[in-house]
């Protein structure tokens, strides 16, 4: 499998009802290569059908879908599951799981997930009244993930990527960040930028 684009767009269109298509052209030009299709209130049907479009109109998307491993498998598209859900048999790829603490993502990484998503790090008004758990439960997450890539959720902007890079994430997952932008194109600019000049300074190449 080739790497994993280091920004994941997570849909949610219950907090942003705006045209999500226009928004996803807009992003997809200035970085976004990769799309978590969630939407737990949709019928089968229309998961379906806005998975087919969306392949047809972002060709250069890594599409994945939450939460129904079937429809993963049948239409060819990554599988994502909450911390809580059962194990699928034969997941499709990629197969990432959420973990929101040090027992989920050991549970995650036997059973073979190719990436986490690890949050909330940050408060958001996702989970309302919720505090985040912080950059040192991410960095632990990080080094238990032995490898596999970490993905930070929740509170996450341009700014704070630095931070949770420097805390051993290899990438971010967002929603509001972009779904929520008065620029949707600018804001996923200024966050593959800050991903990228995070990456080269870790690594020592700026």
């Amino acid at each position: 499998m080739t790497a994993l684009p280091p920004l994941l767009l997570v849909s949610d269109s219950r907090r942003f009802p705006r045209d999500f298509h226009q928004v996803v052209r807009r992003a997809t030009r200035d970085g976004l290569r990769w799309l978590q299709l969630r939407e737990p209130g949709w019928s089968p049907e229309l998961r379906r059908s806005e998975l087919a479009q969306l392949r047809r109109w972002f060709p250069e998307l890594e599409l994945s879908l939450n939460g129904d491993a079937a429809m993963a498998a049948e239409l060819g598209v990554g599988l994502h599951m909450a911390q809580a859900a059962p194990r699928p048999s034969s997941p499709a790829r990629p197969y990432g799981r959420s973990a929101h603490d040090d027992a989920a993502v050991r549970r995650a990484i036997d059973e073979g997930v190719d990436y986490l998503v690890f949050g909330t790090v940050y408060p958001t008004s996702s989970k309302p009244g919720r505090a985040g758990c912080g950059l040192e439960s991410l960095a632990a997450a990080c080094k238990l993930a032995r490898g596999i890539p970490v993905y930070a959720i929740g509170g996450i902007t341009s700014e704070r990527v630095p931070e949770v890079l420097g805390a051993g994430a290899d990438g971010v997952a967002v929603c509001g960040a972009i779904l929520g932008a008065d620029d949707p194109r600018e804001a996923t600019r200024a966050l593959a930028e800050a991903l990228e000049s995070s990456k080269e300074a870790r690594h020592g190449t700026v």
